[in-house]
């Protein structure tokens, strides 16, 4: 905490303009169903899927179309649904994201 201080005191910034460096974006997650979940295969930390491609490819579509964004698919570990999780600047732009990869997942994995 000393440190902390120190470094503020430096750059001559107060507590509260510290408080405001960071910003939380709406987030949310959504589940959908799917007939098997071993289809969706994430990479080892699972925010990217290796398999299937073309899932991935709409992802990245989607999060290039909103503001400071990010989404991910990754499978449930116990039933055949995955989790659907986006992220954006606005709560619009968060729910069409995740919106728009539950109707592809609704559409393309039946």
């Amino acid at each position: 905490m000393l440190a902390i201080e120190t470094i503020l005191y430096d750059l001559d910034m107060s507590i509260q303009q510290f408080a405001e460096l960071y910003s939380e974006n709406p987030s949310k997650l959504w589940k959908a169903v799917v007939p098997d979940r071993l289809v969706f295969v994430p990479n080892f930390n699972e925010t990217r899927l290796e398999a299937p491609k073309h899932m991935q490819d709409k992802i990245d579509e989607l999060v290039a179309a909103a503001a400071e964004s990010k989404a991910f698919v990754r499978p449930s570990g116990t039933e055949d649904v995955v989790r659907i999780y986006a992220e954006a600047k606005t709560v619009e732009e968060m729910n069409q994201m995740g919106e728009a990869m539950a109707a592809y997942i609704a559409t393309n994995f039946k």
